[in-house]
């Protein structure tokens, strides 16, 4: 027979339970299945395409100075959305020469850009619920030719729980767009959240 029970581990990575046999009781650790949540880990904002070569072996060639700013590595995979035509596809990144302002777009995906277009390049990353509270993502600006405007590490997103004391949706909403210094508006009046986030 089984005895449903539970006890916190010491890890708490683990759910113990107990399994009864004739007599003999086993110990079962079964570890947590823990949802991880996709969140943006960083992006290089309105970046120009200087290059797109159909020739090379797929990838998109960053300037290595903005890979370091956004902590975006060589070989990772990223999404570029292509501001101008509304194009997006997914590619992994290999390191262009510090300073040279690159953007280089290559191999079959660089039928989907010209050079000149404005592209967003994002990079995303697996957090736990508890990891997302305290999760900043990198987002650099740059100029015309592509050197560092501006590098800034976003706030943390929303909280997965609701503030104590608040039962309705537009509270909760209120309560966290105070947090980031906002203004917000009931839905009922509005159907959105006013002054939305913007960096």
């Amino acid at each position: 027979s089984i005895l449903r029970r539970s006890e916190p581990s010491a890890s708490d990575r683990c759910q113990i339970g107990f399994l009864d046999f004739d007599g003999f009781r086993l110990k079962l650790e079964v570890p947590r299945i823990t949802m991880l949540l996709n969140l943006l880990k960083a992006k290089i904002h309105r970046a120009i395409v200087t290059d797109a070569n159909v020739a090379y072996e797929g990838s998109i060639t960053i300037d290595r100075e903005l890979l370091e700013a956004s902590s975006i590595h060589v070989h990772e995979q990223v999404h570029v959305v292509d501001v101008d035509n509304g194009q997006r596809f997914v590619t992994y990144v290999i390191e262009g020469a510090a300073g040279s302002g690159m953007m280089c777009v290559n191999g079959a995906a660089a039928r989907l850009v010209s050079p000149g277009d404005r592209v967003i390049v994002i990079a995303y990353c697996h957090a736990t619920a508890e990891e997302a509270r305290t999760h900043r993502p990198r987002v650099v600006f740059v100029d015309e030719k592509n050197a560092i405007r501006e590098a800034q590490a976003l706030r943390p997103g929303l909280v997965d729980s609701e503030p104590s004391g608040h039962s309705s949706g537009d509270s909760r909403q209120q309560s966290v767009a105070e947090s980031r210094g906002e203004t917000a508006f009931s839905q009922r009046e509005t159907g959105k959240l006013a002054g939305a986030w913007r960096k």
